[in-house]
């Protein structure tokens, strides 16, 4: 009697487990088809989207309301001004950016010239200071030479 029940119960429990993957198994398929209409969707959705973009381009093209392709031109001129006002900042920004550059370089170049100027000022004034050393020395030679030539003179 406990054997009969022992594989009676093991019996309902595989059954369980049989309808339960049974169930898992039914709601992976309807996920799969959930997934695949959702696809299905996108691709409509999408299609629909181009659909409906030439037909605007359609109709503008078609169009004879003067009011909606003026309307639409002014768009696209603003459009077009919008861009050439950022093209033009963005140059003068660039243009800014070269004259600070350009000017902090001359500064630069300004500051070693005025360094170049006082070294050639004192350059000159060494090689003057040299060539009045040279002249004493010059004289004093001369001095020593007379002095030798005529020892009483002294």
């Amino acid at each position: 009697m406990i054997g009969a029940a022992i594989i009676l119960w093991s019996g309902n429990n595989s059954l369980r487990a049989a309808i339960e993957d049974q169930r898992i198994k039914q709601r992976l398929q309807n996920l799969s088809e959930c997934k695949s209409g959702l696809y299905d969707l996108t691709e409509e959705t999408q299609s629909l989207h181009s659909s409906m973009e030439q037909c605007q381009v359609d109709v503008i093209g078609n169009s004879k309301d003067i009011r909606a392709l003026a309307f639409i031109k002014g768009m696209i001129r603003n459009k077009d001004i919008a861009i050439r006002d950022f093209e033009s900042d963005e140059i003068k920004t660039q243009v800014e950016n070269t004259k600070f550059a350009i000017h902090e370089k001359q500064n630069y170049a300004d500051e070693l010239l005025n360094k170049l100027n006082i070294l050639t000022s004192e350059l000159k004034d060494a090689q003057y200071n040299v060539d009045s050393t040279k002249m004493e020395l010059l004289k004093f030679q001369e001095e020593i030479k007379t002095v030798k030539k005529n020892p009483d003179s002294s």
